[in-house]
């Protein structure tokens, strides 16, 4: 019996103590931000390394990647309308786990129908700032590169055509829920103009996103999807909806919250309300609304 008992605690010890194995293979990309640049792609000392024939591209600390996820259209998101509502809506600072995800489904809604597909993985990191980069794989390459960077650097990737399916379904299913609101934009002779979109809350278990729209509430018209808290609250001051803001610059007002009667939607609020209790918004938000509109009509 003891025999078996030192075999035992020799094999458990064994087991143990054995390396977790990476697969530390080379996988051959397009780098779709530099003319499609052909790019190796492999890993050492911590990095997920791109070279080229010269040499060294891109170093991505493996530590820093905190969103990676798969798209077939390319779109290059900046010379879309909902960018300039992504740079309006938030104030700065804001957390970045959901923000690039949402803004390729609102982008991959705006394609238009047939246009060309691919298949690209983005992926974010912090390094000196935000950075990203957009890799175009094989359709064969594409899932077991995916799973590899998962492997490594403990982010799960996420599909955007995925997310696009599931926000066509909401808003099919939900579109009678949305509400009216303006979002406020500084102008260069120190006014401020208001822009009207619909809203609708969209909540996924404990998770709530709003979505704006231009116009009318048909995917098409998406033009961002927030990432909010909310919580019942008793706000006096609000009679239909208001919005309040923080600061504003130069064609931009930071969005900090969406007062209704009887729920407020805080935006980049890093723990989530309790919806089991009333919380007497008036208290705090409704002064500040005040004060707000007292600024604006002067």
């Amino acid at each position: 019996m003891g025999s078996w008992l030192r075999i035992l605690l020799i094999l458990q010890t064994c087991v143990l103590a054995a390396p977790q194995t990476v697969d530390i293979r080379t996988w051959e990309a397009r780098l779709a931000e530099d003319n499609e640049k052909k790019v190796s792609v492999t890993t050492a000392a911590g990095q997920i390394n791109l070279l080229d024939v010269h040499g060294l591209v891109v170093a991505i600390p493996v530590g820093s990647i905190y969103e990676i996820f798969h798209t077939t259209r390319r779109v290059r998101r900046s010379t879309k309308v909902h960018n300039a509502f992504e740079q309006a809506c938030c104030p700065q600072g804001n957390t970045h786990q959901t923000s690039h995800v949402l803004s390729a489904v609102v982008a991959a809604l705006a394609a238009p129908a047939g246009s060309a597909k691919g298949h690209y993985v983005e992926i974010h990191w912090f390094g000196a700032g935000d950075n990203m980069v957009t890799l175009e794989l094989g359709k064969d390459e594409y899932v077991p590169f995916m799973d590899w960077l998962q492997q490594i650097s403990g982010v799960k990737w996420r599909d955007v055509e995925h997310e696009r399916e599931k926000v066509l379904k909401r808003v099919e299913q939900r579109a009678g829920s949305a509400f009216a609101m303006q979002m406020p934009f500084p102008q260069a002779d120190g006014s401020v103009t208001f822009h009207q979109y619909l809203v609708l809350p969209v909540d996924d278990n404990d998770n709530t996103d709003l979505y704006f729209f231009e116009a009318s509430v048909k995917p098409r018209n998406v033009v961002g999807i927030l990432p909010v808290t909310r919580g019942w609250s008793i706000n006096n001051c609000v009679f239909d909806v208001e919005v309040l803001y923080g600061k504003c610059h130069r064609e931009v007002c930071e969005v900090e919250a969406i007062l209704l009667p009887t729920m407020t939607y805080r935006i980049a609020t890093p723990n989530p309300i309790s919806l089991t209790k009333v919380s007497p918004e008036s208290d705090s938000s409704c002064l500040l609304l005040q004060k707000q509109q007292a600024e604006r009509s002067q």
